[in-house]
């Protein structure tokens, strides 16, 4: 256990790295296209469309998994506040886990469609835009995997195997 706990830190560091880079990266091709464009150089950065497509899209999705290995993603927890936290709430948590792991193989199946059977190229680079689609079947991996993860965990409450988690005070 204390092996997939080591990989798994190792992998979260590794995602959350990667998703600021493509932040900061994102963050200095769209500065510098705004500084050349107001420096009345024109568009000498005709490739930048296709860069910030590339690293929106892996830095919105590296983000997602990363919020999914700490569980914390947004959602309206009106029913979840008004539960508690007893057998109820692990109950709406387990539901809700699974009905989130069906979305994200599908979003992994359609990803893996949408990366397999792009033949376009992107514009001014000329590489294949499946490269930049690829983010989606392979983030929908790591959501899948942390998705699962929180199914067993509601599960093994729900069915009374692990104790209820007591609330911090």
């Amino acid at each position: 256990m204390k092996t997939l706990a080591k990989i798994d830190e190792c992998v979260g560091r590794i995602l959350l790295a990667a998703a600021l880079f493509c932040f900061v990266a994102l963050l200095a091709v769209l500065t510098g296209n705004l500084a050349i464009r107001l420096l009345a150089f024109g568009n000498l950065m005709g490739w930048y469309t296709d860069v910030t497509e590339i690293l929106f899209g892996w830095m919105v999705l590296l983000a997602a998994s990363v919020l999914a290995r700490h569980r914390e993603h947004f959602r309206i927890d009106l029913l979840h506040m008004s539960l508690g936290k007893c057998r109820w709430f692990y109950i709406l948590e387990f539901t809700t886990n699974i009905i989130a792991l069906v979305f994200f193989a599908l979003l992994f199946h359609y990803g893996a469609k949408l990366f397999l059977g792009a033949p376009q190229t992107m514009s001014v680079l000329g590489i294949a835009r499946r490269w930049a689609y690829l983010c989606i079947p392979f983030n929908a991996v790591f959501l899948c995997l942390y998705t699962l993860r929180d199914v067993v965990r509601s599960f093994m409450i729900m069915a009374g195997k692990m104790p209820v988690p007591m609330a911090p005070a």
